[in-house]
């Protein structure tokens, strides 16, 4: 099961989807007609490479996958390694490594032969192409957000907190003990202020490494 933290400061960064006019119903077709607005890059680069397309191919539906209605896209410090050609990915291509919003169409297939996602279910994902309306993310990338939990809350969780929650818990494979030292460098970034504030609730005595300009900020987050 996935945990979304609520006793952690959320440093994560979002972009609210709503200047691109997304639609509020649910399309229950498995091939959608329409084209949809997007972030597109046809050439590596700077941010100036980051295009504004207003007539992307929607995505058409696969086996295995499901299209989700976008609401948010994280933003993380990964989208500028593809986007400058440090990660690789086939030119051209919608960015974005974090989104999340409404199942609007899935596959039959035995991939989801438990039923454990429906149409209209609200979910969060960790794959390429959440700058858009629609996104075609694997079946096996969502994870169904909680009735208590608001969505801008759980995409923000997604990349920074659960990378965050598995190095702190169980990446050193138990070789960090409560009341052991944890060393955190660069603990100023997203990552680590969520690292931080993990370590120390698992009983970790935290300190750090980061510029001045942030050290504030670290000392918020217990380093």
């Amino acid at each position: 099961s996935t945990m979304f933290p609520t006793s952690v400061k959320n440093t994560s960064v979002l972009i609210s989807l709503s200047f691109f006019a997304l639609h509020t119903y649910i399309y229950p077709s498995s091939s959608l007609s329409y084209n949809k607005k997007a972030v597109v890059i046809n050439e590596l680069g700077g941010p100036e490479c980051l295009k504004l397309v207003h007539n992307h191919p929607t995505p058409q539906l696969r086996p295995g996958h499901a299209i989700i209605q976008n609401q948010y896209a994280g933003l993380n410090f990964i989208d500028t390694y593809f986007r400058k050609g440090l990660y690789k990915a086939a030119l051209p291509f919608v960015p974005g490594q974090e989104g999340g919003g409404t199942i609007l169409a899935i596959s039959s297939d035995d991939t989801n032969n438990d039923s454990t996602f429906q149409v209209g279910d609200v979910v969060v994902y960790g794959t390429l192409g959440a700058y858009a309306q629609y996104t075609l993310v694997p079946v096996t990338q969502l994870v169904k957000v909680p009735q208590n939990v608001s969505l801008d809350i759980a995409v923000s969780c997604y990349t920074q907190g659960l990378t965050a929650h598995y190095l702190t818990t169980s990446v050193h494979c138990g070789m960090l003990q409560t009341n052991d030292w944890c060393l955190i460098y660069s603990v100023g970034s997203g990552t680590c202020q969520w690292a931080a504030q993990m370590a120390k609730i698992q009983g970790y005595k935290v300190i750090g490494t980061c510029s001045q300009s942030k050290a504030a900020a670290v000392k918020e987050v217990g380093a």
